[in-house]
């Protein structure tokens, strides 16, 4: 798990909100396979293009994958 308190956009003194990650173990469907959880509440600072999503920090090849339509 994962928590990140009070963020705010681009540390513009925006209303900050609280976010948390946690993965689960999905053995059942094969070893390593795990789910993720996104949790979230209001998000006031958005401007209809807040992304959720994951990067696995390659440069020379990356892999990515984002949520469809805006974080709501």
């Amino acid at each position: 798990m994962a928590k990140w308190p009070k963020v705010g956009e681009y540390s513009l003194g925006s209303d900050p909100s609280n976010f948390e990650l946690i993965l689960v173990s999905r053995s059942d469907l094969g070893p390593g396979s795990f789910d993720i959880h996104f949790i979230y509440h209001t998000i006031t600072w958005d401007n209809d293009n807040a992304v959720a999503g994951f990067h696995n920090g390659s440069a020379s090849n990356p892999l990515f994958f984002r949520c469809p339509g805006p974080a709501r």
